[in-house]
């Protein structure tokens, strides 16, 4: 797997707007917390290969408004490599992190809970009153917004010599 760089993106840089479509296929939703979001990517030089958007809560709370990896790089660790990036990242200024997946996105809720996101809330018929247009995966009606909950706290990193 080529290298791959996980870091911040500065003022004014151009949002991926492919890749924030993909975890969140309403364009006015994510206009509505880009604004006041911070944007985390991994880049494969200079290709923005996976994208991340959080959002102050308050009270030292954060939430992960949008995860999307790239197509071709997904299910090859990238979404973890990013998601504890920006974890890390985040510990600096808040004490936990929050997020919320769709009831039939199985997937999303397996991959939450094994980066440490326990479930806590269940925002029943978000996604009826949020979204104009039904959203089903996999068979599975997409109605109810699940939302995780994990405590933040800098990872200690070691670096072996040899």
């Amino acid at each position: 797997m080529k290298a791959v760089e996980c870091r911040r993106f500065s003022a004014g840089e151009e949002p991926p707007w492919g890749l924030l479509l993909l975890a969140d296929p309403s364009g006015e939703m994510v206009r509505r917390y880009l604004g006041r979001s911070e944007l985390f990517g991994c880049f494969s030089g200079k290709a923005c290969i996976a994208v991340a958007a959080v959002v102050p809560l308050g009270e030292g709370v954060c939430e992960l408004k949008n995860l999307a990896v790239a197509p071709p790089w997904q299910r090859r660790g990238i979404g973890r490599l990013l998601l504890g990036y920006v974890c890390d990242c985040c510990a600096e200024n808040f004490r936990a992190m929050e997020v919320g997946t769709g009831n039939s996105s199985i997937g999303n809720q397996h991959f939450y809970r094994s980066m440490g996101f326990r479930r806590f809330h269940t925002d029943r018929g978000f996604f009826l009153r949020n979204y104009p247009e039904p959203i089903e995966e996999d068979g599975i009606p997409c109605t109810d917004l699940v939302k995780f909950r994990k405590a933040l706290a800098r990872e200690l990193r070691t670096v072996r010599a040899d």
